[in-house]
């Protein structure tokens, strides 16, 4: 293999390692779990995740449906929502806990 092949090998790898960190930190129903990558499927690493009956997203959609922009963008919404909750929840829990560090210091001042 030429040098050339090689760090672009290197490159490719580099980036499905990235969207395989991607993939390990999202939680949602609609998200497959990860169980990780497998070195030995053919020239790059392979993502691993659950079987599935119907295949791929992308051919059960081209056999069966394709969703209107409206359907996708639903999609999207829900995930986009579920993360924003999410942080909401953070933000609050941040402040609540700020609050109490001042309650605790204005009522506990030594």
């Amino acid at each position: 293999m030429t040098e050339s092949l090689l760090v672009h090998k290197f490159v490719d790898q580099q980036r499905i390692r990235r969207e395989a960190y991607v993939w390990i930190t999202l939680k949602h129903d609609n998200i497959l779990t990860f169980y990780g990558i497998i070195d030995d499927f053919g020239l790059l690493p392979a993502l691993v995740s659950p079987w599935m009956e119907n295949g791929s997203l992308d051919s059960y959609l081209k056999q069966r449906h394709v969703p209107s922009k409206v359907e996708k963008l639903r999609m999207v919404g829900t995930v986009v929502s579920s993360k924003i909750r999410q942080a909401l929840i953070r933000l609050q829990l941040r402040q609540m806990a700020a609050g109490l560090e001042y309650c605790t210091s204005v009522l506990f001042h030594v």
